[in-house]
């Protein structure tokens, strides 16, 4: 993660938070947060993130906008199926998504997606 990177973190949980105070530690430039629900929100903000995202409202666009520009770095720290394909919906071009997912349970993606994009993710060996 470079210096002032725009970052996403999915989830807000203890993985999710710990990430968000790492990012933050590490450098990162903007912190969006977001989870199925705000209950940690308040938690998440004084880790370090920038705007804690409503889960109504929390597609590629919202975050672009709350971001300056959609993420360079995307973690996914839940592990629900289904959520790294939305990581990838929402990192930029060339960007990074990162695995941090407390379990691993089979999931699917678009690989269109992530050829297309250019993503990286050395978790999962992608590009």
């Amino acid at each position: 993660m470079r210096s002032g990177a725009r970052v996403l973190v999915v989830g807000a949980g203890p993985i999710g938070l710990a990430t968000v105070f790492w990012a933050r530690r590490m450098g990162a430039g903007k912190i969006a947060v977001t989870a199925s629900s705000t209950r940690r929100a308040e938690l998440a903000m004084e880790m370090g993130a920038s705007v804690f995202m409503e889960p109504e409202d929390n597609g590629p666009e919202a975050v672009s906008r709350a971001l300056g520009g959609p993420p360079e770095v995307v973690f996914e720290c839940v592990g629900k199926p289904g959520l790294i394909q939305k990581c990838v919906d929402h990192v930029a071009a060339r960007g990074t998504v990162g695995d941090r997912r407390p379990l691993h349970h089979a999931d699917t993606i678009n690989p269109f997606a992530v050829v297309s994009k250019e993503v990286r993710d050395p978790a999962l060996g992608l590009l």
